[in-house]
């Protein structure tokens, strides 16, 4: 709950260690002022390091977001922001807006399952991304967000997928798509290989189209492995990361 929060956010401040890397904190029951003390952990004067935030099925809504993007919107160490089943709207999306457009922001991979932002947040969401296609977002999970198929969600996510560099992994299982949805992102994938431009090794959808139409994206997508990227080699000794689980 918030006073749990409360403590954690005591212990640190006292300790002045900046060793916290994983905040991760699911299912605890925490509202608006528990957000309030989040966002005060990321404030880049506060002595955390924090790369992976997760508040999966804590129903703190937009509200709850709104007082989390005070410090998250500037902050340059999170890589894994999850937050998943938290009563996120189509209004609450606005908020990313500010978060995307800072050009230090190092996101990887944004998980927002389960938030009924419904098909007109998602469109906002993607238009986001685009909008700043300079950001560093590989991973985008939105299962269960009750999107379903329209012509403008249908031309953001195919946009998305042409305009973006480095989105890899999409998944959108659990909405409601129409072959007309599969058969535009086909084209696309089809389109990124035919240049060997296709970066995409990952897009997950719930089976509901005509096999003549999922068979053949199917047969493209399975088995496609994360591509390899060069690894930088280490300096020093490592740090021992600390965690908090609840």
């Amino acid at each position: 709950q918030d006073e749990g929060v409360s403590y954690i956010f005591s212990y640190i401040d006292k300790a002045k260690s900046g060793n916290l890397k994983i905040l991760d904190l699911i299912n605890c029951q925490i509202g608006v002022m528990g957000c309030q003390i989040i966002s005060d952990m990321l404030n880049p004067i506060f002595p955390t390091d924090i790369q992976v935030l997760n508040l999966n099925y804590n129903r703190f809504g937009n509200v709850g977001l709104t007082e989390l993007m005070n410090n998250l919107k500037q902050n340059v160490t999170i890589t894994y922001l999850s937050l998943a089943y938290c009563d996120i709207t189509s209004e609450g999306i606005l908020y990313f807006k500010e978060y995307f457009e800072n050009p230090k922001n190092i996101l990887i991979s944004l998980v927002l399952d389960g938030n009924p932002i419904q098909t007109r947040g998602a469109c906002d969401l993607l238009n986001i991304l685009m909008d700043n296609t300079s950001n560093k977002l590989e991973e985008l999970s939105l299962q269960n967000c009750f999107i379903k198929s329209d012509p403008e969600f249908n031309i953001c996510i195919t946009g998305i997928m042409k305009l973006s560099n480095t989105l890899e992994s999409y998944n959108l299982m659990f909405n409601h798509f129409n072959d007309e949805f599969l058969s535009g992102v086909l084209e696309v994938i089809k389109k990124q290989k035919e240049i060997k431009d296709l970066h995409i090794y990952q897009f997950f959808v719930t089976n509901q189209f005509d096999d003549k139409i999922y068979q053949p994206f199917f047969k493209l997508m399975n088995g496609r492995k994360k591509p390899k990227k060069k690894k930088l080699k280490a300096r020093g000794k490592s740090k021992a990361k600390k965690k908090f689980n609840i």
